[in-house]
């Protein structure tokens, strides 16, 4: 489980919880209007990530986990407008088009 707030763990035969719960009890918004939460180390520990990933040389290829994210999507998609079960092979096969109707000359360089 991985509540905005509280213990952060992992239910089940083999629960686990991370020991660095007990930093954040109760996520509540500051007068600043930001959130503390049990994310809030996140974004360093992303950058922090990041970083070493180059300085290392050892990159991180995430593209194989976003084309099956963004093909989930689609197929997500596509079943809802159809209103049936689409199989992955039905949707890679398909023709269909779709025109968000972005103009991304305006977007600016």
């Amino acid at each position: 489980m991985s509540p905005y707030s509280g213990t952060l763990g992992i239910d089940g035969d083999e629960a686990w919880t991370w020991a660095g719960s007990d930093k954040q009890q109760g996520g509540t918004f500051s007068a600043s209007g930001s959130f503390s939460d049990n994310l809030a180390e996140s974004d360093s520990e992303k950058q922090k990530g990041f970083i070493t990933a180059i300085t290392s040389g050892q990159f991180h290829n995430q593209l194989p986990q976003g084309v099956e994210s963004a093909l989930t999507c689609m197929m997500g998609r596509q079943a809802a407008y159809a209103g049936r079960e689409v199989t992955w092979g039905e949707m890679l096969r398909s023709t269909e088009k779709w025109d968000a109707g972005i103009d991304v000359n305006k977007l600016g360089a």
